[in-house]
This record gives structure tokens, C-alpha cells and sequence, in this order.
């Protein structure tokens, strides 16, 4: 079985570089295929490449990695010297991709010199500008010494190896890097258990991924146990692209081909993952959408309606679930779903559908779902089981059986599991070991023909092509045989590929951190300060990043503070004029403290400061009018004054039989004496 592989397209065909196992039969094949998956056959003139007596690699080549570039193939690859047991890299040349040269007077480009390589495989290549950079890796340590260097080169014969290796340690070895919109993207293994081995994706703004200023994304395959060839370790891979720059798709329809080899033991084998594109691997792993939407407080009283569809640009206002969903249940009654075969125990309450199988068995939805075999979809579905084992979502069910599906979740004997019926025989695509317990767990479903992925928990579990599509469009739910398990809601949409573009969604905006709610006052101001006038007092309060709450308003012209009542603001406002009418103090020259306290509905709160003002007036004489007759007005010996309709009164009264009053507005200009 090939050992490594490298595969470019040009042409008409998908050609594949591969090294055999390592052993006696060390030498570098090429194969070729119409669609790059399938029905790959041996060149005629195979093999391509093998050890030359007298050179450094006459024990043998492997690790080809193959590109073409201005009409000329070109290779860098691996070969073995006896004479101290090291591989090291060589590069080579070929105008018709099956007879080579090697350059360099067929020495090596690339040695290992430092204690951490021992061996030189060279594994990622692209070429920056007029730089190329290469990913190599030593072999010949334990695993968790496997490490990763890089070095640059203008002509692929003089390297410099970068002063910062190696730059991927611990265990991590065999990279193919792209570039992608702004980043570059980093695939490499990892060593995370003894003999075991899993698919890592970091990405940079830069090709050289130093620590301080890589990301890591997540993890995009774990081996499959009980799988006959990629139980244990993976490694060797190559992503699809169209040329050496790494950053065009055009040969793959835009998707993302990965090229992987893996074993079980001394078994070895290779996949191809296939990605609708970066994009679903650049999410690190995170499936749900997240999402704010701007409601009143108390949604009782001020009634919203929230819109959000998935898979149906024309959706509207008036869109409803029928055009949006395929199928949703919350389990508000246990009709809903019906047996199918097996006993259940099925039943119904605070909108949780509970069941628990006694053979084999399970519960299909009475509704179906609608879909081909052409046409994809999702299924979500929240859903806990019993300690023993797991409970399953299924995306298809054919003949009394669940095997054209998915079962996801909480497995057995503390395994997290990722499997199905595949061909009527149990596969697992993934199963880790993960926490005991019964908790709530979102199992997640994407599909577009035969294509999974798999997630639990918004974690990316599996992707892969795998024949789980049977004829019947039907939906099921299940749990292992003899356990109980609890569905709490479940829903299939359309899974739609490509997503839709953001003009279709409206304008995304990246949230940063949350903004910092406060209060604050300003127009501090009083209209008067005549005594014995009513005075209105007033400031105004504005809420950032939250709606104001409530004032209170105080005084003190008596050494002491006389606060009012809390004041609400009013539901929902960001600024209001706080106003306050007092009547003052007749006595001019009273000094009168007053202030203003507000809050915002997060609790902040703001004053004015104590403010002072001190009540004025003049003691005028009303000149009364003798031109009446009243003489003795002049000297009244009885005063009435009172305040009434917006003006001050006066009358006055001679304690015999003349009477007479003035008016005023301000306590300064008055009418004549009537």
C-alpha cells in the first residue's frame, strides 16, 4: 500500500505521486484518475523515481511532493543514504512528469545539521512572491518529539532554514499549508496520545506560523476507531489546489480537497476529506449562529415578533416555519411521534419527549421531511440518555431500520461517539473518550448527498463521504437498545451550499466587548428665585448604553435633607428633562440647597451636586390712588394678600366704608388702586 501521495491535477487528469511502504520497495510511483476519487490505475511508465547508486539516496525515495510551474514539473522528495541511516531531501525536474532529473549534481538541497532533525522530509510547499516556503519534519524520534521546521528558498537549491526552528513541536510533523482570503492556512499532525495521531488547522496572516502570532482553529479528523485502516495514526497529507501559490480551488469546483493516509496497525490506507470550503472549517468548530435582537424589557406588555430564517432569502415578514423549516417538535404532545417497531414507553410533559426502548427499536417521525437524495439538509436535535449508552438522531430510516443515518452523542463505557449503519454493518467515524454523566447535549447533522458532518456540542466530530443515503426521507430518533433516553426539541432545515451571501442576510457587524452603560446630566437650571414663587427646578439625564430609570429630588433649608419619592422616567428612554415645581420660601434671603438623583436600568447613578440658590424680592410700596375719593385707603388699617390665578392680590380696607385692591404678576409693577 502507497506510504505517501501527492496529487495535482493538469489536464484532463488527477495524478497521483506515491511512495510505497517503507521497506525494501522504496521508490516514487505515479497514478492517475478522471475525477481524482476513483477508479485510480498505475502509469505505464511507473515507477517515476527511485535511489541512483553512488548518490545519497541510494537506498531509496519516498515523501514526493510535486508541483508544475511554467510548464515544467517540478519535485522535492526524500531519499536515504546507508551510509549514516538519514533521509534527507533532494530536488528534481521533468518536463513530462514521468521522467526526471535530479538537480544539484544529485546532491541534497536540504540536510539534516541541528539536533532536533536527524532526518529531512519535505512536506508543505507554496511559493510567496518569488519565495518559496517548505515545511520539513525530522522521523526517527517518538512521537512526542516529532517536530516541524521551515526554510526559504528563491530556486529550490539553496535553502536557509528560518533562525526561529523549529517553529511546530511536541509531536507535530507533516504540514500542507494554502492561502486563503487574508490568511494562510496550516494543516499539520498531531501526536495527542500514544499512537495516535489527529489532524490539526492553525492559520496566519504570515507563511511562517511563528507561535506568537499563529491561531490554532481546531482539530479536523480524529482516527475512526474499530476502522480497518485509520484506527491509529494519520498522517501524509496534501491539499488539492491549483498551482504552487496555494490559494486557488478552481480545479476542485471551490471545495477543499484533503488528501490524508492513515493505519491500523501494519494496515494503511488513504482518505479524501471533502470540505464545501475553508469556510466551514474556519469556524472553529462553532456551528451556531450567534445573534442579538433589540426587544423592550417586558415583552408581555410590549409584544415583539422575532424574524430569523435559514436556507430562504425570499423569507419575510409575513414568511412563516412551513417555507423556513422542514420540520420542527418540541414535544408539546407525544402524537407527534409514533412506534415504529420495539416497546416504548413514550410520554409527554413539560414539553420533553421521554422514551425508553426494551429491544431494539425506535421512534419515527410521523412527518416526512421531504428531501432526495440530491438535496440537503440539516437536523439538530437536544437530546440526554441514560449513563449505559447513547441516544441517536437519524436522518434516515428505510425498512424498519435506522442504518441510513447518524448516531451521535454520549456513548458507552465513557465514550463519545459518532457512528451509524452504513452498507446494514455499524460504522464508527468517531469515538474519544469524554465525561460520565446524563447532561442535555445538541447532536448536529449537515448533509448534501453522501457528505456528513458531524457535531456535538458545536464541536466539529466528523466530515467525510460516507454511503449512509438510503431511498426513504423519513426521520428518526432512537436510543441504544435497553436505555432510556430524552428529546427535548429536534429540527431539520435546509442545508444550504453555498451559505447566503451577506446581502441576503443584511449587514454584519462584528461585535467587540460590550459597551460600558452609564448616566449623565447636564442643563442643570432653576426659573426663578423670588420668594414666594413657584420655582421650577430641572435637569436633563441621559442614558448610554442603557435607558434611564428614575429621579429623586431633594432640599435642605433647614439643615436638614427632605428628599421626594422616587420618580420613574419612563419606559424605554435614553434622555429626559427631569422637572420639579416648588413654591419657595416667602422670606427673601433664604438660602435653599436642592439637588437631583437619577439612575439607568443598570444600576448606574448621577446627580447634579448640590446647588444653592437664595429667594429675592424687593419691599415695594403699592402707591394707591386718592383721585377715587378713598382718602383714607392711604392709611388702611386692614390688609388682605394672597396669591390666586397667576397674580399676586392685595386689598386693602379702612375699617369704615372704604375698600380697594392691586394687582401684579411679578410682585413689581402693579395696577392702579380700584
Amino acid at each position: 500500500m502507497d506510504w505517501t501521495i501527492c496529487v495535482l491535477k493538469d489536464g484532463s487528469y488527477f495524478y497521483k505521486y506515491y511512495a510505497k511502504t517503507y521497506g525494501t520497495d522504496r521508490k516514487i510511483y505515479r497514478a492517475k484518475s478522471s475525477d481524482g476519487k476513483t477508479g485510480w490505475t498505475d502509469d505505464p511508465f511507473t515507477p517515476v523515481l527511485e535511489g541512483k547508486a553512488g548518490t545519497k539516496y541510494a537506498e531509496g525515495v519516498t515523501c514526493p511532493n510535486v508541483w508544475k510551474e511554467n510548464g515544467t514539473y517540478k519535485m522535492l522528495f526524500s531519499g536515504l543514504y546507508t551510509g549514516d541511516g538519514k533521509w534527507r531531501t533532494f530536488y528534481a525536474t521533468s518536463s513530462d512528469g514521468v521522467n526526471w532529473t535530479v538537480q544539484n549534481n544529485d546532491n541534497p538541497v536540504l540536510e539534516p545539521t541541528e539536533a532536533w532533525e536527524y532526518h529531512c522530509e519535505p512536506w508543505g510547499l507554496i511559493k510567496v512572491g518569488n519565495t518559496y516556503y517548505l515545511w520539513y519534519n525530522n522521523i526517527g524520534f517518538g512521537g512526542s518529539e516529532r517536530a516541524t521546521g521551515l526554510a526559504t528558498s528563491t530556486d529550490c537549491i539553496t535553502w536557509t532554514k528560518d533562525s526561529n526552528n523549529p517553529i511546530f513541536t511536541n509531536g507535530r510533523f507533516m504540514t500542507n499549508v494554502v492561502k486563503y482570503g487574508n490568511y494562510y492556512y496550516l494543516f499539520i499532525f498531531y501526536y495527542y496520545a500514544q499512537g495516535k495521531s489527529c489532524i490539526e488547522l492553525y492559520r496566519d496572516t504570515s507563511p511562517t506560523f511563528y507561535p506568537n502570532s499563529r491561531e490554532f482553529i481546531q482539530v479536523i479528523k480524529y482516527p475512526i476507531a474499530d476502522s480497518s485502516w485509520e484506527a491509529d495514526i494519520l498522517d501524509a497529507i496534501t491539499v488539492l489546489t491549483d498551482d504552487i501559490t496555494k490559494s486557488t480551488f478552481t480545479v476542485t469546483n471551490g471545495e477543499l480537497w484533503i488528501y490524508y493516509g492513515a493505519n491500523t496497525g501494519t494496515t494503511r490506507g488513504h482518505g479524501l476529506l471533502i470540505e464545501p470550503s475553508l469556510e466551514v472549517l474556519n469556524g472553529k468548530g462553532e456551528r451556531y449562529a450567534t445573534f442579538w435582537v433589540k426587544v423592550a424589557d417586558d415583552l408581555s406588555t410590549n409584544p415583539a415578533t422575532i424574524y430569523i430564517y435559514y436556507g430562504n432569502p425570499a423569507a419575510t415578514s409575513i414568511s412563516n416555519g412551513d417555507n423556513t423549516f422542514i420540520y420542527f417538535n418540541n414535544f408539546d404532545v407525544s402524537e407527534d411521534f409514533t412506534e415504529e417497531d420495539g416497546t416504548w414507553q413514550l410520554d409527554a410533559f413539560n414539553s420533553i419527549y421521554k422514551y425508553v426502548s426494551e429491544g431494539v427499536g425506535q421512534v419515527q417521525s410521523w412527518k416526512d421531511i421531504g428531501r432526495s437524495a440530491n438535496e440537503g439538509y440539516r437536523l439538530r436535535v437536544k437530546h440526554k440518555s441514560s449513563a449505559q449508552h447513547d441516544s441517536g438522531i437519524f436522518s434516515r430510516y428505510e425498512n424498519g431500520y435506522s442504518y441510513g443515518g447518524i448516531f451521535a452523542g454520549k456513548g458507552s463505557a465513557g465514550k463519545e461517539d459518532v457512528g451509524g449503519f452504513a452498507e446494514n454493518a455499524w460504522t464508527y467515524l468517531y469515538r474519544q473518550p469524554s465525561p460520565t454523566g446524563t447532561s442535555w447535549h445538541i447532536s448536529e447533522v449537515l448533509n448534501f448527498k453522501q457528505r456528513y458532518v458531524v457535531f456535538i456540542d458545536g464541536i466539529q466530530r466528523y466530515g467525510g463521504n460516507i454511503n449512509f443515503h438510503l431511498s426513504s426521507t423519513k426521520i428518526a430518533l432512537a436510543a441504544w437498545a435497553g436505555n432510556a433516553a430524552e428529546f427535548d426539541w429536534v429540527f431539520v432545515a435546509k442545508n444550504v451550499d453555498p451559505e447566503p451571501t451577506h446581502s441576503a442576510w443584511g449587514i454584519e457587524e462584528q461585535a467587540g466587548a460590550a459597551p460600558t452603560p452609564s448616566i449623565s446630566v447636564s442643563d442643570i437650571n432653576v426659573n426663578t428665585t423670588r420668594a414666594a414663587k413657584p420655582c421650577n427646578f430641572s435637569a436633563v439625564f441621559t442614558a448610554q448604553n442603557s435607558n434611564l430609570s428614575h429621579y429623586i429630588f431633594g432640599t435642605n433649608n433647614t439643615g436638614a435633607w427632605i428628599n421626594d419619592t422616587a420618580v420613574s422616567l419612563g419606559e424605554g428612554k435614553t434622555q429626559v428633562l427631569a422637572s420639579i415645581i416648588k413654591t419657595l420660601n416667602s422670606t427673601i434671603g433664604t438660602v435653599i440647597q436642592w439637588q437631583i438623583w437619577a439612575n439607568n436600568t443598570a444600576g448606574n447613578w448621577t446627580t447634579t451636586g448640590i446647588q444653592t440658590l437664595t429667594t429675592s424680592g424687593n419691599q415695594s410700596t403699592i402707591a394707591t390712588l386718592t383721585t377715587y375719593g378713598y382718602a383714607a385707603v392711604e392709611y388702611a388699617c386692614q390688609r388682605k394678600t394672597f396669591y390666586a390665578n397667576g397674580r399676586f392680590w392685595v386689598f386693602y380696607y379702612d375699617g369704615a366704608s372704604s375698600a380697594g385692591y392691586s394687582t401684579s404678576t411679578d410682585g413689581f409693577s402693579w395696577t392702579p388702586f380700584t
